[in-house]
């Protein structure tokens, strides 16, 4: 069964000219989709792997994806050649196979020609992306050449932080109006980790009391402190890769920028986007998709959004796939990793139910007929 407000998603679909997002359930396939649909656009349209982006959040799923989608082009290529038969419910080979003499020998050749050039591919974390774009750019993003990326920020936030209460302690600042120490260190580290979050009570609220107006204050002077920091020991941090590059895209001579990326990729396709947050969708939604001719394909399941913690944003993804009428919203329905009594027990018990947002609601699954 599809998602809410979704349609399901066929492999033999035709290829995507703009947005495209997959609503997919634990178990349903999302690697095997996004494999199927990278194999489609090298076949089919002709991209070089070189012209792919493939992004996904963590570098353990980055080398599982990688794999995935190598091992579809080089399954695609020897069925196309004739050296191998397809399994009978593969949909993706049948479906390219289903075409004269001449088309099959093209997209043979395609995909032969993408599996040699395959180390070309960018498969990589939004990070990774992040770094080799900012590279590439270079003085144009207004980033240090030399400056390392480290992975230090806890650190530099528990140091800028104790600096930051022992100045405000002298500054007279009463005893009683300071912050914890845990407290100052969670909201500088949250306010790194999303640049965009208003702070509040603001400075002229009426009515806030003595402490609730120091915060912050004192916030943001930690954020400035761990700025300063790195700006002496010549680092940049995770989140510094994002904001960096997302005012390079956006920002005064963006032009010149988005140009050559949409240049070098002509296809984008991310995995788990249920963890993305506002920094990173700004970079994606800015590169690809309306209005650039770029298609991007969003691939997730928000009831496995669980970073938070880390500044994820599962109202990003919402906005993203729900509140724009261009995108073209497909789900997977049936489940392959699970036993089908199980399947059938958990959509029986949780039929109906959402997730802290009517948006995400439970979709029942089918369970995928097992000979």
């Amino acid at each position: 069964m599809s998602a809410p407000g979704t349609r399901p998603f066929h492999f033999d679909d035709p290829l995507p000219g703009g947005r495209l997002a997959v609503e997919a359930s634990a178990g349903t396939g999302k690697t095997y989709a996004l494999a199927a649909l990278a194999t489609r656009f090298i076949a089919e349209d002709g991209l070089a792997a070189s012209e792919l982006l493939i992004v996904t959040f963590t570098r353990a799923a980055t080398s599982e994806l990688r794999a995935r989608v190598r091992d579809r082009l080089v399954e695609a290529e020897a069925h196309l050649a004739g050296r191998s038969p397809a399994a009978p419910d593969d949909e993706t080979l049948a479906y390219l196979a289903r075409t004269d003499r001449r088309e099959r020998r093209d997209r043979q050749q395609r995909l032969q020609r993408a599996i040699t050039e395959f180390d070309a591919a960018s498969v990589s974390t939004i990070h990774g992306f992040a770094s080799q774009v900012l590279g590439t750019l270079g003085a144009q993003a207004g980033v240090d050449p030399d400056a390392s990326l480290a992975d230090d920020q806890d650190d530099l936030v528990a140091e800028s932080c104790a600096d930051v209460l022992a100045w405000a302690a002298t500054s007279g600042a009463a005893a009683g109006e300071l912050p914890s120490m845990n407290r100052l260190e969670k909201a500088a580290g949250t306010l790194l980790r999303v640049p965009d979050l208003v702070l509040a009570p603001a400075a002229d609220q009426p009515g806030a009391r003595p402490a609730e107006l120091l915060l912050p204050r004192l916030v943001d002077r930690g954020v400035e402190a761990v700025a300063a920091r790195r700006r002496a020991e010549g680092s940049l941090s995770f989140d510094d890769l994002l904001v960096r590059l997302r005012t390079a895209l956006t920002g005064p001579g963006a032009a010149a920028a988005l140009a050559s990326l949409r240049q070098r990729f002509k296809v984008a396709l991310i995995d788990e986007f249920q963890d993305t947050d506002p920094v990173q969708w700004a970079i994606f939604s800015t590169l690809f998709g309306a209005p650039a001719d770029c298609p991007l394909v969003l691939v997730g399941d928000p009831k496995q959004a669980i970073y938070s913690f880390r500044g994820a944003d599962v109202h990003t993804y919402l906005r993203a796939v729900t509140e724009d009428s261009a995108v073209d919203r497909r789900s997977l329905g049936t489940n392959w990793r699970s036993d089908g009594a199980v399947v059938r027990a958990l959509d029986a018990l949780l039929s109906g139910s959402v997730f802290g947002d009517r948006r995400i609601a439970f979709a029942p699954v089918r369970a995928a007929e097992r000979n």
